[in-house]
């Protein structure tokens, strides 16, 4: 592994969310910083712990993995313009309790 970590930028045109992790885990794999089982991986945890967030006029999502599944510690950013339906937490406004 690299001392330092990996920064990959990534201007995808997918539609949906399993087309822009997919497009997101080949960018990855193809520069060898992932291994095969990166996508499916991905894709399940995904699933399971969605992690989108809805700001309103954009979201972001932040999808991560277990270290098994990498080669080299990396970051990704990969930004689209296409309108795709991100799975996403729901965000409650916060409540302030005092004693």
């Amino acid at each position: 592994m690299p001392d330092q970590p990996v920064l990959t930028v990534i201007d995808a045109h997918d539609s949906s969310r399993e087309s822009l992790m997919a497009h997101v885990a080949e960018e990855l794999r193809a520069k060898a910083l992932v291994g095969d089982s990166f996508l499916p991986a991905l894709l399940d945890r995904e699933t399971t712990f969605p992690t989108g967030v809805d700001f309103g006029r954009f979201r972001i999502a932040i999808p991560h993995i277990d270290p098994e599944h990498v080669r080299t510690r990396a970051s990704s950013c990969a930004a689209t313009t296409a309108p795709w339906d991100s799975r996403r937490w729901t965000i409650r406004p916060a409540r302030w309790m005092s004693g």
